[in-house]
């Protein structure tokens, strides 16, 4: 977040980048029909403190608005599914319920084939918010644009200011939600055949609670090792007496713990194996870290 010439809040999102989240990867922690909490939650809650520190900065801000930065860096063509518009319409479907609160959204690092995906995603989007939104693939035009927009020191340098890069305000947001938090790191695997492995670096001074997430309806097991040495091994399958129907292999979302404070450092693999070999499934690995406690 930072603000712009008006000194409303810039939210910039990273679809692909930092938090690599598709559509496949909220299915692993959720249903479709919830996902609209996310959004009310947004705009009753997180928006709120938004504007308070906007108005903290600058007693004369008034205005009820947000600037918007979608950076689509990294988006493919099968992640603008059937799942994804949906996700889509549920957004403008709250988002016009606050018609006043969008001062712009400029969408950067827009890939080749975005342009015939907007055709279709424009027709699901209020006609007066789609004429807010600003859509650029060149770097250099929206760099410009941007420095236009927003203060060359309040800009992120990854878009051409002179700010934090985005990496950097991620980690800072993290430190502020939770005490001597270091971020998240995040890996879907698809589990099939004989084995799904992950691969990752915990630094010195830090450490990492790990936790699986799906809804796969077979389950699968986990095991994690540092370098040769294996630490947990474990089964993630739903919870025995969970009230779950499964329909196309999927039940309700669940989560298991796989292990707390695995400190660094040195080199991680988690391997995934399904339980049932005819049964694949999405699992979602996510590794919140923090300082190391002395």
């Amino acid at each position: 977040q930072c603000s712009n010439q008006r000194h409303l809040p810039v939210l910039i999102f990273l679809l692909c980048a930092f938090l690599p989240v598709s559509c496949t990867d909220v299915a692993s922690i959720t249903t479709m029909d919830k996902v609209p909490r996310y959004f009310w939650n947004s705009f009753m809650f997180d928006f709120i403190d938004q504007l308070k520190m906007c108005k903290e900065a600058n007693k004369n801000f008034m205005r009820c608005e947000c600037m918007q930065v979608y950076d689509l860096k990294g988006l493919s063509r099968a992640q603008v599914n059937n799942d994804a518009i949906e996700v889509i319409k549920m957004a403008n479907q709250i988002t016009t319920c606050f018609p006043e609160t969008l001062h712009c959204l400029v969408i950067v690092n827009a890939p080749g084939f975005f342009s015939f995906a907007w055709k279709l995603i424009k027709k699901f989007i209020d006609p007066r918010t789609a004429s807010k939104i600003e859509v650029y693939s060149s770097e250099k035009v929206q760099t410009k644009r941007l420095l236009e927009l927003i203060p060359a020191t309040e800009l992120s340098s990854d878009y051409g200011g002179s700010g934090p890069t985005q990496f950097e305000l991620l980690q800072t947001q993290a430190r502020r939600a939770y005490e001597g938090s270091r971020g998240c790191l995040s890996e879907l695997m698809y589990v099939k055949g004989s084995e799904t492995k992950f691969e990752f670096e915990i630094p010195a001074n830090e450490e990492m609670n790990i936790t699986i997430h799906s809804r796969s309806a077979s389950g699968a097991t986990f095991s994690l090792s540092k370098e040769t040495t294996m630490l947990r091994s474990m089964d993630v399958k739903p919870p025995d007496g969970a009230n779950n129907s499964a329909k196309g292999g999927h039940v309700e979302p669940y989560k298991v713990e796989i292990s707390k404070n695995v400190r660094g450092p040195g080199k991680f693999h988690v391997i995934g194996k399904p339980i049932v070999k005819s049964s694949p499934g999405y699992f979602l690995f996510v590794g919140d870290r923090f300082e190391a406690k002395q």
